[in-house]
């Protein structure tokens, strides 16, 4: 009885192992994306009003690239580590 109750913790041990290194972001993965906030390659979304004619208007979707504190925060952060 006791060996299969170890089989069954080492299975699920590893499971878990594998979906925290899926949902918990790495060293690496997080200066990637700071790079890439720098580097202006990552873009935000921005909803605007657009006026159509008398009393009609339109909400859409923008892509911006980040803005200049942005890009700067993300290099003191990569300075950092």
């Amino acid at each position: 009885m006791q060996l299969e109750n170890d089989s069954v913790k080492a299975c699920i041990d590893e499971r878990l192992v594998e979906l925290e290194s899926k949902v918990v972001a790495d060293q690496q993965e997080g200066m990637e994306y700071l790079t890439a906030v720098m580097r202006g390659q990552v873009e935000n979304q921005e909803l605007m009003v657009v006026p159509l004619g008398d009393f009609e208007c339109e909400v859409q979707r923008h892509n911006r690239q980040s803005d200049t504190s942005q890009r700067t925060k993300a290099a003191e952060l990569l300075g950092k580590c």
